[in-house]
Order: C-alpha cells, then sequence, then structure tokens
C-alpha cells in the first residue's frame, strides 16, 4: 500500500505499519501508514474517519 494519512475508526487503540515500523493509534487519532487494516482505519477525510474523530471526544 502507498503511504496514507489513515484515522483510527475502531473501538479501541490499534496499529500501523509505516516503514515496517510500528505505530500505535487512540480511537479518533490520525496517523501517517502505509500497511493498516481497513477495519480498523479510513482514510483521514473519509466520513467514518470525521465521525470516530467526533465520538472519541465525546
Amino acid at each position: 500500500m502507498a503511504k496514507a494519512k489513515v484515522t483510527n475508526i475502531s473501538t479501541g487503540p490499534r496499529g500501523a505499519y509505516l516503514d515496517g515500523v510500528l505505530v500505535m493509534a487512540a480511537v479518533g487519532e490520525t496517523i501517517e501508514a502505509d500497511d493498516f487494516a481497513e477495519e480498523w482505519f479510513a482514510k483521514a477525510d473519509s466520513k467514518d474517519a470525521k465521525d470516530a474523530a467526533k465520538s472519541a471526544q465525546a
């Protein structure tokens, strides 16, 4: 996968990889990654990502 800004949309902290290094993200947090599970992360500007960020602040 190409590098992308992704937001954790799951219900807990999750990890993704950037250049082979594990990067952790809290719920609603946006990170840069090139290897991530699509069920846990969404592209940073998507509706799912924005909804996750809102719910993390609640």
